[in-house]
């Protein structure tokens, strides 16, 4: 076997690896970074609980501990405006439509997932608008709720 047949072959398997690799482990170092999308400035990834109602106006997430059952009070906790990756945006459009047919039907959804809160807040500037978003990178789960 050439130099150039054996580094390529080293190569693939070096890279069939670490895409394996890539797959099993959560999070890695370069996820942990801030990420920027739409100009706002997203910190670490990290695993999300909570919340998620959508209507024909808008898509809030917000977080309480499913786990323990302490999403009861959904309609009084600060609420986060969505906004997600494109593959994840693709996810949640389909379990939307699966579950309730669409975002313009008001519906209450609980969801889980890995992804980035906004590092800075900002002002609220209208009744409904949030001080902080949430960008969605992998859906990890996702039932519906309620559905009006």
């Amino acid at each position: 076997m050439t130099n150039i047949a054996s580094t390529t072959l080293l190569s693939l398997l070096l890279l069939i690896v670490a895409t394996e690799r890539s797959q099993s482990q959560p999070v890695t170092p370069k996820q942990t970074k801030s990420v920027i999308h739409n100009d706002i400035v997203f910190g670490p990834l990290r695993h999300f609980s909570g919340t998620y109602f959508t209507n024909f106006e808008r898509s809030t997430f917000s977080e309480c501990d499913r786990a323990k059952g302490k999403c009861d009070a959904w309609e009084v906790t600060e609420s986060e405006w969505v906004s997600c990756a494109p593959a994840a945006c693709a996810d949640l459009e389909s379990r939307i439509k699966n579950l309730a047919g669409s975002h313009n039907i008001s519906s209450l959804y609980a969801i889980d997932f890995l992804g980035r809160r906004s590092v800075d807040k900002t002002t609220k500037k209208f009744l409904g608008d949030t001080e902080s978003k949430v960008y969605v990178e992998r859906i990890e789960d996702f039932q519906l709720l309620k559905k009006n």
